[in-house]
């Protein structure tokens, strides 16, 4: 009877977890660090990427400006491109964290957030404005884009994989079915700097979550650079 009731136990465990598929991107210009940061720098300002804070991929990036000036962006001229549908930032929420110390620490959770260490800080948000400043030496996080509503699915890739051990497919950047594009336009002492990075999945893995735990939601194994998509309970 014992023996019976841990079959039944352990099969629960497996046929009450659910399916999660695990999509990882990657980019020409975009750097990935040992850290599991997505990340792109130049002398003016740090981008970084977080597509991993929320089911469905909930697509942040903060601005970091590396000056000691002040630097704008033009949230008409700044885009959110999923697979060629364009969405401009005019009109999305903002936050920005002030002050000279700054730490390269977020923590995210049902809802976007970031972790600063400053000596001097100052937090506010803003909406519905075309030009949003980014002090120096600070950083501005936005957020608000949902990646995708459901799972992504062709012929051939198994969605229910036996024992939920892990299907995967590979992709190239040409034959990518997920090509997401971020367009910045800074004004930097009354300058345009526009900067484009190009993101596209690589990977898609299907799997049941509490079988590969490599792939759970929220663990420290996702990198900046993975979502998930939780498709059948």
């Amino acid at each position: 009877m014992k023996r019976l009731c841990f079959i039944l136990f352990a099969l629960c465990m497996v046929s009450c977890a659910p399916y999660i598929q695990v999509a990882t991107l990657n980019s020409d210009t975009v750097q990935l660090s040992d850290k599991g940061e997505f990340y792109y720098e130049n002398e003016v300002a740090r981008i970084d990427y977080y597509f991993n804070v929320k089911e469905n991929g909930l697509f942040s990036f903060s601005i970091k400006n590396l000056t000691a000036e002040d630097i704008y962006v033009d949230m008409a001229k700044s885009y959110f491109i999923n697979n060629g549908i364009a969405t401009d930032y005019y009109g999305r929420s903002t936050t920005v964290t002030v002050g000279k110390s700054f730490s390269d620490s977020y923590s995210f959770g049902e809802h976007v957030s970031s972790t600063y260490t400053t000596s001097q800080s100052v937090s506010e948000t803003k909406t519905a404005a075309s030009y949003v400043g980014i002090p120096g030496e600070s950083a501005r996080v936005f957020t608000g884009f949902m990646i995708s509503d459901t799972h992504y699915t062709e012929k051939g890739f198994v969605e229910y994989p036996y024992q939920g051990y892990p299907e995967v497919r590979e992709f190239n950047k040409d034959e990518s079915p997920l090509v997401i594009i971020n367009r910045i336009t800074l004004i930097v002492g009354g300058e345009e700097i526009v900067i484009e990075n190009k993101m596209y999945a690589t990977k898609y893995v299907n799997a049941l979550d509490n079988v590969y735990a490599g792939y759970r939601p929220y663990s420290e194994n996702l990198g900046n650079n993975q979502f998930y998509i939780i498709y059948d309970y």
